[in-house]
């Protein structure tokens, strides 16, 4: 059997802010660009 790495951090880019928050997404979440989620996740 193969070891499995445990994950310490699991990044998901939802796509859409608007249905992910609807009404709350225009004032409070940030826009990031999955790029940047990209380079988080190393």
């Amino acid at each position: 059997m193969k070891n499995h790495n445990p994950v310490d951090i699991l990044f998901i880019n939802p796509g859409s802010r608007s249905s992910v928050y609807q009404g709350l997404g225009a004032n409070l979440s940030a826009i990031e660009p999955p790029i940047l989620a990209a380079l988080f996740a190393g």
